[in-house]
């Protein structure tokens, strides 16, 4: 009987695809999170203003700043 030396290479190509399956999966949570919106807004955003004045008498100045934007 011959012996044979049998040499068993280390299987490099799966322990690569698990590698970058692995990669995908984290970049891909990572940049769900960051794209993800901060919060949910259901419509358009109110602003009620409730004068203090019973006088009856309007002044000029009525209007209100919210958000960049005046209301009157």
């Amino acid at each position: 009987m011959q012996a044979r030396l049998e040499i068993r290479r280390f299987p490099s190509m799966l322990v690569a695809l698990i590698v970058a399956a692995v990669a995908a999966l984290v970049i891909g949570a990572a940049l769900g999170f960051a794209v993800k919106p901060a919060t949910f807004v259901s419509g358009p955003e109110r602003v009620v203003v409730v004068s203090s004045d019973t006088s009856g008498s309007s002044s000029a100045n009525d209007c209100t700043f919210a958000g960049h934007h005046k209301y009157c």
